[in-house]
């Protein structure tokens, strides 16, 4: 581990000072913020793709508990070592990747800039375990973020009786990498129109959607 403006980031990245340097604490913040608005009741979070935290210590001033999924033993040393240095109480780090079904999978690295960890992405193999977000017995979420690199809609699938319990508002990452899925599994825009949600916004590098009868209205 290394320290880089006060948070604790995997030996193997360089992405993060690279592109980002004293801001990177601040990542996504304004966007996070607009799909957040959308929130009606703010009691719990799922950040799904952690990373090394940046999303949840955001959410913890937010929302009265939040769990935050980090696959990446290296990066999950860092979410973890992140919460604690930043005193933050209300969240719970998980080492598991999610999907459709339960398992093992193996953590690739992005092939255009292996030092941004960040962009790993499951393949198959073993190394992760995987589970299930419906095998957690979570109660419904308000709000759901979703970054696993096009792995978006596997998430959705294996959540779907969590997901439909209380119709959260979930922004996921929209960027192209949904071929990663295999031909059989439709895109998380389908999973969710399906389910009865709508699109409420749609930002540079990510979507939010909800269900009329949960969400607020224009993000009042």
């Amino acid at each position: 581990m290394k320290n880089i403006h006060g948070w604790c980031v995997p030996d193997a990245d360089t992405y993060v000072a690279r592109k980002h340097g004293d801001k990177f604490g601040r990542y996504q913040r304004k966007d996070l913020a607009k799909a957040i608005s959308f929130v009606r009741n703010r009691t719990f979070a799922l950040d799904i793709g952690g990373h090394i935290g940046t999303s949840a210590v955001y959410f913890a001033g937010i929302f009265g508990r939040v769990v935050s999924f980090e696959p990446a033993a290296d990066t999950f040393e860092c979410l973890t070592t992140n919460i604690q240095a930043f005193g933050v109480k209300n969240v719970e780090c998980r080492n598991f990747a999610l999907s459709d079904a339960p398992g093992q999978a193996q953590l690739m690295s992005y092939p255009r800039d292996p030092g941004n960890v960040g962009a790993r992405f499951l393949g198959e193999g073993e190394g992760v375990e995987v589970r299930r977000l419906d095998d957690f017995g979570f109660p419904g979420p308000d709000f759901v973020k979703i970054d696993v690199e096009g792995w978006e809609s596997r998430v959705l699938l294996g959540g779907k009786a969590t997901i439909l319990q209380s119709r959260p508002v979930i922004m996921f990452e929209v960027r192209g990498l949904s071929d990663r899925l295999g031909a059989d599994i439709p895109t998380p825009q389908s999973v969710l129109a399906a389910w009865g949600a709508q699109c409420l916004l749609q930002l540079s590098g990510d979507e939010v959607w909800g269900w009329a009868d949960t969400a607020l209205p224009a993000g009042g």
